[in-house]
């Protein structure tokens, strides 16, 4: 007897289910905290079920869903913790629960809100058994709209990470003299559409810019598109005005003049074991380090590829050609 009835205590301590995750709010107090609870455990399709009737004639449960998925991807958040407020003055069918929220970001750091939950009095229509009427009852359900993720949303502003490069930093020594810089280079050349004299322009740009006849008209007869901008030459850092107004008298020929951001050296080599440089890996070192997992303008997809094809995780692929560098390096007696 003792033994069946602890038998029983424990199929129903197992089996039976916590009136908290199954019976609806009582009060409007409970609907926001249950749905704050359900946001920090990333049941959407849970939190849904408290959305007034009207709220969700306005979105479907799949896209409610879809739309917490993806801000929480898109923002970064891995976690949120909240804080419910005293409620609002309140009327027996509606009140406002207000509440501080804090999302929890892996990139942004932590997102402090203020914001408030609108709460209606909502009927509710129950389910019917066979050969029954349906009863209705009364729940207090959320006013849901996109505004309860972040106060600026509304339906038709979404939430995008968009990253922005900065541009590299100027480099001076210690007397104020500049020895890197992003600086605006002027690039010379010519749209064939504008063209009005091909003869001429090939002749004058050969002239002004010093370059071979053959080059030039190379350039000037390409079988790109007679709208592209086709460049010629891009001119040193610190050409003088003038020298680049030459340049823009020639507009009437169809010679254009444009402006293109570049990293430049005033010194070039000089100073390059102060300011470190890059340089293509030649051919006989390509072949010396292939194993260890160098490669020519390695891209994205070649990293990834590698990964799949070795059967190893990013990180240690990546260690890898770091340490298969570090070895090169000390070979060539540079650490």
């Amino acid at each position: 007897m003792i033994a069946l009835a602890l038998a029983a205590l424990l199929l129903a301590a197992c089996g039976g289910s916590s009136p908290s995750q199954t019976e609806a709010p009582k009060t409007p107090e409970e609907t926001a905290e249950r749905f704050l609870s359900l946001w920090k455990q990333r049941q959407y399709s849970q939190m849904y079920d408290l959305v007034s009737l009207q709220s969700q004639g306005t979105i479907a449960r799949d896209k409610f869903v879809e739309r917490y998925t993806a801000i929480a991807d898109e923002a970064r958040i891995e976690d949120v913790d909240f804080q419910l407020q005293p409620l609002s003055t309140a009327t027996p069918q509606q009140t406002e629960a207000p509440f501080s929220i804090t999302f929890h970001t892996t990139f942004f750091g932590d997102i402090k809100e203020d914001n408030a939950i609108p709460l209606v009095r909502d009927k509710i229509t129950e389910t019917p058994e066979a050969g029954q009427e349906a009863k209705t009852h009364e729940e207090w359900r959320i006013t849901w709209t996109p505004s309860l993720i972040f106060p600026e949303l509304d339906d038709v502003s979404l939430v995008h990470f968009f990253s922005r490069i900065p541009r590299r930093g100027t480099i001076f020594e210690r007397n104020g003299k500049v020895l890197a810089v992003d600086a605006d280079l002027p690039v010379i050349g010519i749209v064939p559409d504008l063209l009005t004299d091909k003869e001429a322009a090939i002749a004058q740009l050969t002239q002004a810019l010093g370059l071979p006849e053959a080059q030039v008209r190379a350039q000037v007869e390409t079988t790109l598109p007679s709208y592209y901008f086709i460049p010629i030459k891009t001119l040193p850092y610190g050409t003088p005005p003038e020298a680049i107004q030459k340049f823009r008298d020639m507009v009437s020929l169809g010679v254009v003049v444009r402006e293109e951001t570049r990293r430049v050296y005033p010194y070039g080599s000089a100073l390059a074991h102060v300011l470190g440089y890059m340089t293509e890996i030649t051919e006989e070192q390509l072949a010396e380090l292939k194993d260890k997992g160098f490669a020519r303008n390695v891209n994205r997809e070649d990293i990834q590829r590698g990964v799949q094809e070795l059967g190893v995780p990013l990180e240690e692929h990546i260690q890898f050609c770091i340490d298969a560098m570090r070895t090169d390096a000390a070979r060539l007696g540079l650490v």
